[in-house]
Parts: C-alpha cells; sequence; structure tokens
C-alpha cells in the first residue's frame, strides 16, 4: 500500500508539471527546476536497485501499458505526446479495460524517463540557450567599443550560467542518469529485436540522445562514467546505447521523425567519433576514451552501421536546410571514418553497391548536393571577395553612407554565413564520392544508365566552377575561415576523373556532357593547373591527359546523341544533354524524363520553382520528343 501510495503522489507530481516542457514554462502552474531536479533523483534512487542487473531489468513489462492508463498513470503522460512511431505503425495498443496493474520496477521505470524530459532535458535546453544569449551580448558589448571584463550584466550571467552548470553536472547525478540511460537503451534494443516496439512518446529516445550529446559538449569528462559496465554483466550505459541506435537506424521505419533520425546521426558524430574525424574540433573535449573504440570495432559497426548511414543520408529531406545539411555533415564524416577502420568495413561498402536502387538512390542525392553546392557557394565566394576589396579600399568605402555600409555588411555577413554552413557539406561530398569510385568493384554502379550522365556532368560543372573564368577570380582572404580549399577540391574532382577515365562508357558520356561541349577546354585547363601546383601524381596526370584526347576524339567523331549543334530547347535544362524523353513540370519547364526522376528520388520539390512535385504530374511533350528523334535520325544519316 505505502508503495502505491508514493507512485500516486509521482504520478500527481508529473502530471502538474506537464507544463515544464513549454519554451517558456509558467512559473506559477509548474514547480521549480529545484524541485524537478529533486524528483527525478528521487526516481532515479527508486530505479537504481533494478539497473544494471539483468535479472531484474527482465522484470520490466515489455509493453508500455501504464504509461496509456490514465488511472494507472495519473496523467503522467499527456495523451497529447507525439509517438516515437506513426499510429499505423504500433505493434502493441492501449490496454484493455481490467488489464493487471504494472509492478512497481516497471512503474518506476516508466516514471523516471518522463521525469528526466521535465527537468534534466529542459536544463540542458535552457543551459545553451543561455550560452547563446550571453555569446550575443558579449558580441554586442565589443562591437559597442564597450570593454567586457567591466560589464555587471555580462558578469550576472556568468555567475547564472556557473550555478546552473554546478546542478546541471553534479557527478552523483550523472552517474545515476547514465545507468538509467543504459538500463532503458538495453529495453529498447530488446523490443527492436523481438519486433514488438510498442506505442511510445518520441521524447523518450530522444531524451537519451540529447542527455548524452549534451554531456559530451559541455561536460565531457562526465562521459568516463558511462563507460563502466552494470554490476552484473551488464554492458556499459554507452555501449548499450550505442547498440541501440544502431538498431533504430537499420530499422528506420520504427522512428516516424526525421528530425529524431537525424539526432541518431548527431549521437554517432559527436559522441562516438574519434577527435582526428572532426575537422576543426580539439581539446580536452576530445580526449581518447573508450567509447570512441565503436565505430571501428563493434561488430554492428562492421556488418550494419555503413547501410544504415547511407540510408539516413537520403532520408533527411523533410527537414529545415540547416538541419540537413549538418546531418549529411555527420553522415559523411562517419562514412569517411568506417571506410578507413579496416578491410571489413570496406567490404561492407561494397555490399552496399551490389543492391543497386539504393545505391543510385544514395549517389544521385550526393551529386545532386555537389552540383547545387559548388554553384552557390563560388557565387557567394565572389560576392565576399567583391566586398573585401572594397572595404579594403578607404577611400571608395568612405564614399558609402552609413547606411548603404550597414546594408553591405549585414549582406557580407549573410554569405559568410551561408559559406561556413555549405563548404563543409560540399568539400564532404566530393571527398566521398573520390574515395568511394576508388574501389573497382564499387565504381561499376557509378556506370550504370541511372547514374553516368549525372556523374560526368557532375564533375565537369564542378571543374568549370574551379578552372573556368569565374573560379580564377576567387582570391577570398582566409579561405581557410569558411573552409574553402580549392586546391583540394579540384584534386579530388580530378582523382575522381582518373578513377573512371579508362572506361570507354564514361569517355563517351563526358563527351557528350552539355558541359563539355560548352566549355571544350575545361579538362585540358584542369591538367595545366594541377600540373602547375603539382596537384596529381605522375600517373594520374598521364590518365588525365589520356581523357582530354579521347574525350575530343569522340566530340570530333560525333555521335546521335551529341549536343554540339543542337537547339536549345532539344537540350536538358540540368545536365545539358540532349533529351530523350521530354516532359513538362507544373511550371512549364521542360526536362528529360530520366533526369527529373532521379531528382525526385531524394529530393520531392521542383528544382525550379521548389514547390512539391510527383511523377504522376510531369506531363510528355509528344512532339517535341518526335522533333528530336527526327533530328537525331538526320543526323546518324549524314555519319
Amino acid at each position: 500500500e505505502a508503495k502505491s501510495k508514493m507512485v500516486t503522489w509521482l504520478c500527481e507530481a508529473l502530471a502538474l508539471n506537464a507544463g515544464a516542457q513549454a519554451s517558456n514554462p509558467d512559473p506559477n502552474k509548474v514547480s521549480s527546476l529545484g524541485t524537478r531536479f529533486n524528483l527525478t533523483a528521487l526516481l532515479l534512487n527508486l530505479s537504481g536497485p533494478f539497473v544494471g542487473d539483468v535479472g531484474k531489468e527482465a522484470k520490466i513489462s515489455k509493453d508500455s501499458s501504464f504509461t496509456f492508463d490514465s488511472v494507472q498513470s495519473q496523467g503522467a503522460f499527456p495523451s497529447d505526446l507525439a509517438l516515437l512511431q506513426a499510429p499505423d505503425a504500433v505493434v502493441a495498443t492501449p490496454p484493455n479495460e481490467g488489464a493487471p496493474a504494472a509492478n512497481f520496477i516497471s512503474q518506476c521505470f516508466f516514471l523516471t524517463w518522463r521525469s528526466l524530459n521535465l527537468s534534466l532535458v529542459q536544463q540542458l535546453d535552457a543551459f545553451e540557450s543561455h550560452i547563446r544569449r550571453l555569446s550575443y551580448y558579449h558580441h554586442h558589448l565589443v562591437n559597442s567599443g564597450r570593454d567586457p571584463a567591466v560589464d555587471p550584466q555580462l558578469n550576472q550571467m556568468h555567475q547564472r550560467l556557473l550555478m546552473a552548470e554546478v546542478s546541471l553536472f553534479d557527478s552523483s547525478l550523472l552517474e545515476n542518469t547514465f545507468k538509467f540511460i543504459g538500463t532503458a537503451s538495453r529495453w529498447l534494443l530488446a523490443r527492436i529485436q523481438e519486433g514488438t516496439m510498442p506505442s511510445l512518446p518520441s521524447h523518450f529516445l530522444d531524451d537519451l540522445l540529447l542527455i548524452v550529446i549534451g554531456v559530451s559538449k559541455r561536460c565531457p569528462s562526465a562521459l568516463l562514467s558511462a563507460n563502466n559496465p552494470g554490476i552484473k554483466g551488464t554492458a556499459s550505459p554507452l555501449s548499450s546505447l550505442f547498440d541501440m541506435a544502431v538498431g533504430f537506424l537499420t530499422q528506420p521505419d520504427l522512428v516516424h521523425s526525421p528530425h529524431l533520425r537525424a539526432r541518431l546521426g548527431e549521437l554517432l558524430y559527436e559522441v562516438y567519433l574519434e577527435t582526428s574525424a572532426k575537422p576543426g574540433e580539439h581539446g580536452p573535449r576530445h580526449a581518447e576514451a573508450p567509447h570512441h573504440h565503436f565505430l571501428r570495432n563493434h561488430p554492428r559497426a562492421v556488418s550494419d552501421l555503413a547501410p544504415a548511414l547511407l540510408a539516413l543520408y537520403g532520408s533527411v529531406e523533410h527537414v529545415s536546410e540547416e538541419e540537413r545539411v549538418n546531418c549529411r555533415v555527420h553522415c559523411a564524416r562517419l562514412l569517411k571514418y568506417l571506410w578507413g577502420a579496416s578491410s571489413a568495413h570496406r567490404a561492407t561498402f561494397r555490399r552496399i553497391s551490389a543492391d543497386h536502387d539504393k545505391f543510385v538512390r544514395f549517389a544521385n542525392g550526393l551529386m545532386n548536393e555537389t552540383n547545387a553546392y559548388v554553384a552557390q557557394i563560388m557565387e557567394k565566394l565572389l560576392d565576399v571577395r567583391a566586398v573585401q576589396v572594397r572595404m579594403a579600399n578607404s577611400t571608395q568605402w568612405a564614399t558609402l553612407s552609413q547606411e548603404e555600409r550597414d546594408e553591405e555588411l549585414k549582406r557580407h555577413a549573410g554569405n559568410e554565413q551561408t559559406l561556413r554552413s555549405f563548404l563543409p557539406l560540399c568539400n564532404e561530398t566530393i571527398h566521398t564520392v573520390s574515395y568511394l569510385s576508388s574501389d573497382k568493384d564499387i565504381r561499376t554502379p557509378f556506370l550504370l544508365p541511372a547514374l553516368l550522365d549525372r556523374l560526368s556532368s557532375m564533375l565537369l560543372s564542378v571543374l568549370v566552377q574551379l578552372v573556368g573564368a569565374k573560379g580564377l577570380d576567387i582570391k577570398v582572404d582566409n579561405p581557410e575561415s569558411y573552409d574553402f580549399y580549392p586546391k583540394q577540391m579540384l584534386k579530388e574532382i580530378c582523382e575522381t576523373i582518373v578513377h573512371f577515365s579508362s572506361s570507354p562508357e564514361f569517355q563517351e558520356s563526358v563527351s557528350r556532357s552539355g558541359y563539355y561541349t560548352t566549355h571544350p577546354t575545361v579538362l585540358p585547363k584542369a591538367a595545366s593547373t594541377v600540373r602547375k601546383h603539382r596537384i596529381l601524381n605522375p600517373d594520374a596526370l598521364e590518365a588525365l591527359d589520356s581523357l582530354c584526347q579521347t574525350a575530343a576524339q569522340f566530340k570530333v567523331d560525333g555521335d546521335a546523341e551529341s549536343s554540339v549543334d543542337a537547339p536549345d530547347h532539344f537540350l536538358d535544362p540540368l545536365l545539358f544533354t540532349v533529351m530523350s524523353d521530354p516532359v513538362r513540370l507544373p511550371m512549364g519547364t521542360v526536362i528529360d524524363r530520366v533526369t527529373i526522376e532521379q531528382h525526385l528520388l531524394n529530393d520531392p520539390m521542383d528544382p525550379f520553382s521548389r514547390q512539391p512535385l510527383t511523377v504522376a504530374q510531369l506531363v510528355p511533350e509528344v512532339d517535341l520528343k518526335a522533333e528530336i528523334d527526327a533530328w537525331k535520325a538526320a543526323k546518324q544519316q549524314k555519319k
């Protein structure tokens, strides 16, 4: 009876604090943060006897009926909480009336999970917000010519931050929290393996990830205790969390929210990836730790992780651009690390390339982004350079009014932010194509009809940007501050071209690309540039020179598909190749069917209008197709 009354009180306390999830909770309607922390500490202590004990963990209910039974849980779990799975994908359903009550261990387990969301997770979010406000105010003081060291408001902000840090990163609280995270991870993994994932609030998974990511960023030393195994043979919390994360990534249908799937990638990147694989990050936070070996040595990482990351890369279209870019940078760097980890990891990549449908989807997304981002980046770099030149000329700068200077600086800051956001992903996509194509087995699917012309057009379009007229003008100050390394980009693009240079299919595809016919000197100019800067080794230079000659010969010989003398309206607007099956998009653009269908594999938006688009909306241009076919036939007869 005492346990029952205590559980009732805990349920009611959590129910009364449901409003703590709001971005700005009403202090008149929720308990203070200190009270909620004490409630969490109490629940963690109640859970202490069974976390890390295999025998007692087995007594936790396999379903989530307690969280849906408003009588048992007294409203501790609001009915409007977002669910982990899509409603129609849930295996288990809320219990029927008269179902047996959950045992005490199960009650403590689910109530502790809920309490973490209302205390530790909310405080971590508030802590990050406080850091952002402090940074913004410090920046404001510096820009206004005031001394931050003597500003009383800034001093108060620092004091509040330190007080929050003491309570948030209390070693005892975090140790108990990590033990609970280990148990929760093992419980979730068991449900994944059994194929019996019950209906759960999505914050259950999100909270585990947010807590460990947050602690990793702000108090990395605390993670060391999370490497300790349980008391009776259970794995360490971080090992169990890794297992669970890979489990969800390999079965993405279990996680309805693309934001939450992206968070799984963030966890692997922020917590488990070694320092050397994170460009620009170093220091105490990134000291070597036992959990950094999981990506290299864990059996699930070797057998399952690379395919799961490739799938994640292509599944985050329906999130904000910032979130999508960050997720794909994380995925690309994780994949690069796995590629270099061992021969066993590379064998997994070869297995992935054998699944042509999935590989085509991934490769199309990779090349689409490279094309789009390189073009955008080059335009922004030109704008940044122009402003830098104007600012360096003090006489010219002084002729502008204050309003004009402010507007110019605002636009300049926006361009710089765009570069810092997109260049890391652009670098990673170029690098990914380069190292994947270095393997002869993985090169093969790149030569599939669904990818070949897109591959050659992407490589040539980047070369045009790097060594064309505009590219030669890009000499921004401090390019490394934007992660802009043009020589490295040129090196990797040329290396990729060399990987395919001996393929007759690739040679012919290069010669008929619109980028080649409109920029016939781009390959020789690229070869000259890499030779001048000694970017490639002699064998690679010889292969590049050979491709220049072969592509030129293909162009001279010509064929019915060549776009050299094709009317402009015969050309695909993205690939600049002669269309085979032209279709009209809702906004009027005409494009080759294969081009737009490949685009839609990764992006459900019209590439020109950015409006939603489906294959069903494509309208065949029958007359234009007949005109193109007649032109090809006439050209063939002349040969």
